[in-house]
């Protein structure tokens, strides 16, 4: 997608200057493609030449520059491959300045990283955009702060010894992808979506441009229809926008609603790239999903191919994935059909990969009982209410008693509601220790919100779109695909943030809004389905067939070693028989990615030749 190598100093440190052209002759001896495309006192960013045009340096004068995609949210006519150059007027490039990135966050959205410099060149600051689809990461040697977005990189930089946070990784393997883009490494810290960090000196201060809280605080969109139109209208304007992109691409259409919104907006967008889709299925009965990928296919006549996938395990391709700051559960996408997917589309010339995940994040999926109490929470006991629990009540498999009761416990009361419970509800296998750490957690709050500021259930759906969706799996390097989920748009994003949960899932109906935003445009067949594709029986055969190569892997491993997995436990479970509790088949291919994942990282523990 984008990689780049920034440098920040203080100037006025000589050692700290000589240190940076150290790095930086390092970096070009490596590599003699990396351009330099901002050279100020204190401040230097290099990047690698992008496949794709759109990914662009984007100038803001004397002050610094925009890595990436850029669209202006004013001007939608300039939200194509081919807006002119330069994309910010001098004036504008000022007002990106003088904000510290606000004016940016809030007048354009896109994918990228934002480098820039007050007039005075004192103050440096670095943004990362608010959905983090570019990955940017930071670590500080001998008095520089580097900025990077490919791990590969950096060790090529030969710049510091890299070690393990144990701490971070006992947590890490509970919340699984849910913190995929977090380092597990002591030496480098990530930079969040929405986040800005400022060099003054060797002063460095952090603060938020954009936070999915505060937009969940915005005042509600209450009216259902109201929601329904701006969220169609929205969603096929930020599609549009990114389907000008690319002349070529593919689309993985499992013939779910968010996968079919996603290409009923592509297909309309007036510069539409050629398309084909991709349908993947399993020998579960649950995971055919061919005649709605069928009928969506055919409705925007877009060429369809189906595609069985195999219950197997590359082991090979696990141990010599690409180097990453920490741990990704890669299974069941990255190393099965991730390459089925780049073959495809580089036999086509394809050069973007399309899909509609973030969806059931976005349209707030799977939690009915949460909506019917933030509905207590903004509007007390009223008649609709009970209306709510009613709806409610199946889809959640909860009475409707129950259901008051929480609402009047979490709603009216304001009780603290905690997701913890229902985590270890799946994590069954880590030692006593690592659960009685992670309990003291609180895993939807980690930027320690006020309690109260906002209802459970808009709490989890505004920490839930914070964390940049995983389509790409960053262990295969796939350079030649530009993958883009048109969903997890920052407009869009902001949109669905603002809408009540109790729209979302008015009366229990998954993805309320979404359906009525979409129905006049998809056949009724999609729109009116509600059972979501499942693939329980292939990872249990995935396990079954390479079960004793897992045994090894893991029984072995630094998982135990380390006191996070208890071994006994693991063993009953890696038994296959029956166990007291039992555990989910993708409970442990998160541990085999882990562990593979540390055995990489024994290799970057060299000594620094900087010291």
């Amino acid at each position: 997608m984008l990689r780049y190598t920034a440098l920040v100093w203080d100037a006025t440190d000589a050692s700290s200057t000589t240190t940076a052209q150290v790095l930086t002759q390092r970096l070009l001896a490596d590599d003699g493609s990396w351009q330099p495309v901002l050279s100020k006192t204190g401040f230097s960013i290099l990047v690698l030449k992008s496949p794709f045009e759109c990914y662009a340096s984007h100038s803001l004068g004397q002050y610094g520059t925009v890595l990436g995609v850029v669209f202006d949210r004013s001007n939608p006519d300039r939200n194509s491959g081919r807006a002119p150059s330069p994309f910010f007027s001098d004036g504008e490039s000022e007002k990106i300045v003088r904000s510290g990135g606000y004016h940016l966050v809030e007048n354009y959205w896109g994918r990228y990283i934002a480098f820039f410099a007050d007039p005075s060149g004192t103050r440096k600051r670095v943004l990362r955009d608010p959905l983090g689809d570019i990955l940017c990461y930071h670590a500080r040697v001998h008095g520089i702060v580097i900025y990077f977005s490919s791990l590969p990189d950096f060790l090529k930089l030969r710049a510091l010894p890299l070690s393990v946070n144990w701490s971070h990784l006992g947590l890490r393997v509970i919340t699984g992808n849910g913190w995929a883009e977090e380092s597990a490494l002591n030496e480098i810290e990530c930079v969040h979506p929405g986040e800005c960090i400022e060099h003054n000196g060797t002063q460095v201060s952090r603060k938020y441009c954009w936070h999915p809280f505060a937009i969940a605080s915005r005042p509600a969109i209450e009216h259902h229809d109201t929601a329904a139109a701006q969220v169609r209208s929205t969603a096929k304007a930020c599609a549009s926008a990114w389907a000008s992109l690319h002349k070529d691409a593919i689309h993985v259409l499992s013939g779910g609603l968010d996968s079919s919104i996603v290409l009923s907006c592509i297909a309309a967008a007036p510069a539409r790239p050629r398309m084909a889709c991709m349908n993947f299925r399993t020998r579960d009965p649950d995971s055919d999903e061919r005649v709605y990928a069928r009928l969506i296919a055919a409705h925007s006549g877009t060429e369809l191919a189906e595609i069985e996938r195999q219950p197997t395990l590359d082991f090979e391709g696990l141990s010599k994935s690409t180097p990453i700051v920490g741990p990704v559960c890669t299974v069941m996408r990255g190393l099965e059909v991730q390459p089925w997917v780049t073959q495809f589309a580089q036999a086509r010339g394809a050069t973007a990969v399309f899909s509609g995940d973030g969806g059931d994040l976005l349209f707030f999926r799977g939690w009915p009982q949460l909506a019917v109490i933030d509905y207590a929470h903004s509007h007390g006991l009223r008649p609709e209410l009970i209306k709510q629990a009613l709806g409610a009540a199946f889809p959640a498999q909860l009475s409707v008693g129950r259901l008051l009761l929480d609402a009047l416990k979490y709603g009216v009361l304001r009780r603290r509601w905690s997701l913890t419970p229902v985590i270890f509800d799946h994590y069954r296998l880590i030692t006593d220790d690592i659960a009685h750490a992670a309990s003291q957690v609180d895993f939807m709050n980690p930027w320690d919100i006020p309690p109260g500021l906002l209802p459970p259930g808009k709490l989890l759906h505004a920490f839930s779109v914070s964390r940049p969706c995983l389509f790409r799996d960053p262990l295969v390097g796939t350079p030649s695909m530009d993958f883009i989920n048109p969903l997890m748009s920052q407009p869009l994003v902001e949109l669905c943030l603002q809408i009540p949960t109790w729209l979302h899932a008015a009366h229990g109906k998954d993805r309320a809004i979404a359906r009525t935003a979409f129905a006049s445009d998809l056949p009724a067949q999609v729109v009116q389905r509600t059972w979501k594709g499942a693939a329980d029986r292939h990872l249990r055969d995935m396990l079954v067939n390479n079960i004793t190569k897992i045994r090894e892997f893991l029984l072995e491993g630094e998982l135990i070693k380390g006191g996070i997995l208890d071994r006994k436990r693991l063993r009953s479970a890696l038994s296959l028989g029956p166990t007291r509790g039992g555990s989910h088949v993708t409970e442990i291919f998160g541990y085999l990615s882990t562990e593979a994942w540390l055995q990489q990282a024994r290799e970057w523990q060299f000594t620094t030749p900087l010291g």
